[in-house]
């Protein structure tokens, strides 16, 4: 999996698309690309199939760990999600669980993470794929 921003996507490969972008990273190898966006949302995609997930407003107080947030919010999903594979349906779930912990952060002064209970009540449906 490969996570960048757009101005991270644009200062590696300037003047190009991000889908552009995103069909080169996958070639290199990767399985996932999400790419955020900003006040724009973000855009994860596979081999198969890409998702424009849309922005999730918020009250800025603060971007600092805007990123982190995201690409944590998506690692844990991708872990409670098991076997499940990378449907649309799922990439756009996935997408808007970490779109809602990158908002938290952003909130808070400080930038502190939303907790677990706060990503559990964005997606109650996630449990761990061990159980």
């Amino acid at each position: 999996m490969v996570k960048l921003s757009d101005e991270d996507a644009h200062w590696l490969y300037p003047q190009q698309p991000l889908e552009k972008i995103t069909r080169h990273i996958l070639r290199l190898g990767a399985g996932l690309v999400a790419i955020t966006r900003g006040a724009d949302g973000s855009m994860l995609s596979t081999q198969d199939t890409q998702v424009v997930v849309p922005p999730v407003r918020a009250a800025v107080a603060d971007t600092i760990g805007a990123g982190d947030s995201y690409m944590s919010a998506l690692i844990y999903g991708l872990l409670m999600r098991g076997a499940d594979g990378l449907a649309p349906s799922v990439l756009e779930a996935l997408g808007r669980m970490a779109s809602k912990a990158a908002a938290i952060t952003v909130s808070r002064p400080g930038a502190p993470p939303p907790t677990l209970e706060e990503l559990q009540s964005v997606v109650p449906e996630q449990r761990p794929a061990h159980q």
